[in-house]
């Protein structure tokens, strides 16, 4: 296990499709979010937003020890740079699809990417910021001691290796050393994969909600359960 050079140079990105085919994005979608993920994420192509949310805190003043799989020699552990934009925008399956322009810009307001390299590549990796949160473009202020995680993402073939959680423990060292001791991310209730990572680590569902928007005009919101942090 190593932890990246800042003079750290990647690999030129190889030329992959930044967006998968139909019929591969709907078999991606039924794999890891079910039927429901695939009727929402039809439905928001024709303006009709819908997402029932959990809300995760994580408190970052409590000692985790994760336990991995996998041989981790060969990984490097984390923030990524500048210079990693290219690649990280070239990865075929993401959760948000930002131009490699827009990914530096991230870095230039001052929001930061925590990732893992196996072989050189980039394998897995989380964003977090500490100026606000957001849900489908509802932005909340944070405490100073807060920080907010999101567009989270590991690549398929490196999923089910406890990848995830560990990454996440390496980054709590990071948000530590910044005063951070709380860090708040939102997930559709439907994303497996992402709440039973979280589970591992000790965090808490603070809130359950329902978000609609109709045709970027009509905005309802409904919180069904919300816990004090």
């Amino acid at each position: 296990m190593r932890y990246f050079d800042t003079k750290f140079k990647p690999m030129p990105a190889k030329r992959t499709k930044r967006f998968m085919s139909y019929r591969s994005n709907l078999f991606y979608k039924l794999c890891y979010g079910g039927i429901p993920r695939v009727f929402f994420d039809t439905l928001s192509k024709v303006g009709i937003n819908i997402l029932l949310y959990d809300s995760i805190v994580e408190r970052l003043d409590r000692d985790r020890e994760v336990h991995v799989n996998n041989n981790l020699n060969d990984y490097e552990f984390g923030l990524l740079i500048e210079s990693d934009m290219q690649e990280l925008a070239a990865i075929p399956i993401r959760n948000s699809y930002e131009s490699e322009s827009e990914l530096r810009q991230r870095l230039d307001i001052g929001m930061k990417c925590f990732g893992a390299k196996h072989k050189d590549r980039i394998v897995s990796y989380a964003w977090y910021r500490f100026d606000s949160g957001e849900l489908l473009n509802d932005f909340y202020p944070l405490k100073q001691d807060e920080a907010y995680m999101f567009d989270v993402n590991t690549i398929i073939n490196y999923r089910g290796k406890g990848l995830a959680p560990y990454i996440n423990q390496q980054m709590y060292k990071l948000l530590c050393a910044d005063g951070i001791t709380k860090l708040f991310s939102f997930t559709n209730i439907f994303n497996n994969s992402y709440i039973q990572c979280k589970m591992k680590l000790d965090a808490q569902i603070i809130e359950k909600g329902l978000l609609l928007i109709l045709f970027k005009k009509y905005r309802y919101h409904k919180v069904f359960y919300r816990q004090s942090t």
